[in-house]
């Protein structure tokens, strides 16, 4: 499990509500935390991973039956 220190937890978050870049992917999971902000941060974040998936899954799909 990868633990961060409460600096780098609240400068993922600013990062996430100033410029909408966020952490993807698997690596998601693995991130464990007492603090509740971080830990909504972390939804948010998986939940906009399971949409862009979601979105090029669909994109892929119009491009491969268009062909």
């Amino acid at each position: 499990m990868i633990k961060l220190d409460k600096n780098s937890e609240n400068n993922l978050i600013k990062l996430f509500d100033s410029k909408n870049i966020g952490i993807e992917g698997n690596i998601i999971k693995l991130f464990e935390t007492d603090n509740e902000e971080f830990k909504s941060y972390l939804t948010k974040c998986s939940e906009k991973d399971k949409d862009s998936r979601r979105k090029r899954l669909e994109i892929t799909k119009k491009i491969q039956s268009s062909n």
